[in-house]
């Protein structure tokens, strides 16, 4: 076996490694200098920290003094700055606003506000007089801003005729170049950091502007509306009574004269045109303003525009309810037609400004305040007819007595507003207007469950017209003589009965029973005339009469009678054509047969038959109404 290594190599191999053991240990000796130099140098870098940490904050202090003193000197360069920001922009803000400078004015507009803002931190009695100047200028300049927007404002604004405007949107109010720029005018003021203080002063000054503009052209319907219900006043006679006398329905007859119908109707549409036109207007206002201004300064201010326009109908409405209600009865539909506008203007401002929360209750004042004698009036109308007491004297001529045409006038303008008259009627309930139980039932008791409004007008009018009747019926007895009395009640019968039954309003509403009843009253009238036509031929039967003087009393009797009727005007032809038959039909046959028994020759009676027919004829001829 031979050996790998040669002794030789082995033994180079070990000198070798004792050299690298030496290296090595030298080494390490040198590794222990190192570490304990090291230690040295770390226990000398400690002390180093210790002495370096001190110096180290105190350069952070200088630093921040620094800092410090850098912001005060710029606070107090700013704070100067303030001081002189008055003296410096009054040459700006005192003369006002220039048509191309107005973006510039609006800086320095808000260049004031942030030196008020920091001259009002400053704890300094040098800067209290600095402060105030700069406050007064601020307040100049907006005052000068709010001039400028409303002169911009008033330049578009123009008084309209709104009654020629079918709707709200086609009023014509300022132009859409103008509406432009002036919105755009109010942004640049917005965006100066528009204080709540100044939104709200801008919103009045518009509303004070705009209003008036409104007011101007609602001032015609105003004014008309006002001496609309002035004209519609009662009589001169009736003016000079006390209030209480005009307030009694027993003792004085309060419907009002036939000859102021047109006059009452004008008056009550007049009221209504004026109160469409103004909601018409404000809802043309609203629209606008929201197109002017950003929504937080137009709902303010469209909210006093709308007030000073309320404010100013309640003013013009007072007066009105204030006249209505003292003169109900002469203006009973006025009163009817003004309680109804009125509710329909608060529920439309209501809807638009919102009234209720806001506590704004003065249209609805007006509604009680003419509610209670309209109300009242129901029953005193009725009472008015039935009345035995108040009675206008009857003409002397005859005719249609001129209270049946006044009630019945009334009558027909009820049925206009029949709704209206109803729905007031069923809260007041049934037939509450008779004074006893005898009239509440006198065309029978109430049904549970029918009385809807439509039914207690009809009930209002059955009960209206029967009143009607009564006061023919009063009246007829303060004639003369029992002639007149029948005559007196044929006509103003026959007059009723017809005009119910040929008005398409009455006739559509009234149950043909009505017309019916004066029908029947009119032909027992007619009988009753016809008996006292009869009443001529009452000698003819006797026997201990001789022929002259029979023909001699029924001559005499017959002139009565034809005396007594002449007074009287039948208005009608064909109830005068049916008084005319009737007289004939019951008096010419006996007359004749008379005069044939007793061989009367016709040329020595007074009276042969064609002079009878002729007298009759001539004593129901028509002659003026009453």
């Amino acid at each position: 076996m031979s050996m790998k290594y040669p002794i030789e190599y082995l033994d180079e191999e070990r000198e070798e490694l004792e050299f690298v053991k030496e290296s090595l240990d030298e080494l390490d000796e040198l590794s222990e200098q190192t570490a304990r130099v090291l230690k040295v140098f770390d226990l000398r870098l400690k002390n180093l920290g210790k002495i370096a940490a001190p110096i180290f904050k105190s350069s952070e202090k200088l630093s921040s003094v620094y800092y410090n003193a850098g912001a005060a000197i710029n606070s107090l360069d700013n704070t100067l700055k303030y001081y002189n920001v008055s003296s410096q922009d009054s040459a700006i803000i005192l003369p006002g606003i220039q048509e191309d400078e107005v973006a510039f004015y609006l800086d320095t507009l808000k260049r004031l506000h942030e030196a008020r803002d920091g001259l009002s931190k400053i704890q300094l009695h040098s800067a209290a007089q600095n402060l105030k100047d700069t406050e007064k200028l601020i307040s100049i300049g907006h005052n000068n801003m709010r001039s400028y927007i409303n002169s911009k404002i008033k330049k578009g604004s123009k008084k309209i005729d709104p009654t020629i405007y079918p709707s709200s949107d086609k009023i014509p109010t300022i132009s859409e170049d103008e509406i432009y720029e002036i919105n755009q005018l109010i942004l640049q003021y917005e965006r100066t950091g528009l204080e709540s203080r100044y939104s709200q002063e801008l919103g009045e000054s518009y509303a004070e502007t705009r209003s008036k503009y409104i007011n101007e052209s609602l001032s015609e319907l105003e004014t008309g509306c006002v001496e609309a219900f002035k004209l519609s006043n009662v009589s001169e006679e009736d003016e000079k009574m006390s209030a209480s006398q005009k307030k009694n329905p027993i003792t004085n007859f309060v419907i009002m004269n036939a000859d102021m119908t047109q006059q009452r109707s004008n008056a009550s549409s007049m009221f209504r045109e004026y109160s469409d036109n103004m909601i018409k207007m404000l809802y043309s206002e609203r629209e606008l303003t929201y197109m002017l201004m950003p929504d937080f300064i137009a709902s303010k201010g469209f909210l006093l525009l709308s007030d000073r326009i309320y404010l100013n109908f309640i003013r013009v409405s007072q007066k009105i309810c204030d006249y209505l209600a003292g003169h109900i009865y002469s203006n009973f539909i006025n009163a009817i037609e003004f309680q109804s506008v009125c509710k329909e203007v608060f529920i439309k401002l209501n809807d638009m400004v919102d009234l209720v929360s806001r506590e704004k209750f003065e249209i609805n004042k007006l509604v009680d305040t003419i509610s209670d004698p309209l109300n009242k009036s129901f029953t005193g109308l009725i009472r008015t007819l039935r009345s035995a007491t108040n009675k206008p004297k009857a003409s002397g001529s005859g005719g249609i007595y001129k209270p049946t045409i006044i009630a019945f006038d009334l009558l027909k303008s009820m049925v206009g507003y029949k709704g209206k008259i109803g729905s007031i009627l069923a809260k007041l309930g049934d037939r509450h207007w008779n004074e006893s139980s005898q009239e509440q039932f006198s065309l029978g008791p109430p049904v549970p469950g029918q009385n809807t409004p439509e039914n207690v007008f009809v009930h209002y009018l059955e009960d209206y017209v029967s009143a009607m009747a009564s006061m023919i019926e009063i009246v007829s007895k303060q004639q003369g003589h029992t002639t007149s009395m029948f005559a007196f009640q044929v006509n103003n019968y026959h007059f009723i009965a017809n005009s119910i039954k040929y008005s398409s309003e009455l006739s559509a509403v009234l149950d043909e029973k009505v017309p019916l009843k004066y029908e029947n009253l009119t032909l027992r009238n007619r009988k009753a005339l016809q008996a006292i036509w009869q009443s001529c031929l009452a000698t003819f039967m006797s026997s201990n009469v001789s022929v002259t003087e029979k023909l001699e009393l029924f001559n005499s009797s017959f002139e009565k009678i034809c005396q007594d009727l002449s007074s009287f005007s039948i208005s009608d032809p064909n109830l005068r054509g049916n008084l005319i038959q009737d007289a004939i039909d019951c008096l010419v046959p006996k007359y004749a047969k008379f005069l044939e028994e007793n061989n009367v020759n016709s040329k020595y009676a007074k009276y042969d038959v064609p002079k009878i027919e002729k007298k009759i004829d001539e004593t129901y001829s028509s002659r003026e109404m009453s």
